[in-house]
């Protein structure tokens, strides 16, 4: 069930050692910005490309080989916005993925290492407004 953790004992190098697993779930945004009204359509076809290119059965099946399920591949949502009085095009999709997660041993009290939040950016060149996804 996700949500609940379960706490069970291994052997690391014949001692008995705590080990809390449990399901989680992980939120991706892929969003493509266009700086140019005229290339909108092709912002918002890159990020139905990635949408469609989702569904296909043997990227789920890289996924899977990694004990990742896909549960949402979301909607595309318009979500335009302003930089010095200039509109911005934007396309975002939503993405849930599952995943386990597993911990042996002791976890340590600073988890700063976690990752929260983040964000990798690619920019096309003006080039690549001709392309199609």
């Amino acid at each position: 069930m996700e949500g609940t953790d379960r706490l069970r004992f291994v052997e690391v190098e014949g001692e008995q050692v705590e080990a809390v697993n449990g399901i989680r779930l992980l939120e991706v945004v892929i969003a493509c910005d266009s700086f140019s009204q005229e290339s909108a359509r092709i912002a918002l076809g890159f990020v139905e490309a990635v949408r469609a290119r989702g569904m296909f059965t043997n990227k789920r099946a890289i996924l899977n080989a990694g004990c990742i399920a896909v549960v949402d591949l979301g909607e595309i949502t318009n979500a335009d916005y302003t930089v010095d009085e200039r509109w911005i095009s934007r396309f975002e999709l939503r993405t849930r993925f599952r995943y386990t997660f597993e911990s042996i041993g002791t976890l340590p009290d600073d988890l700063a290492y976690w990752i929260a939040e983040t964000e990798i950016t690619g920019t096309f060149p003006p080039a690549a407004e001709g392309l199609t996804p």
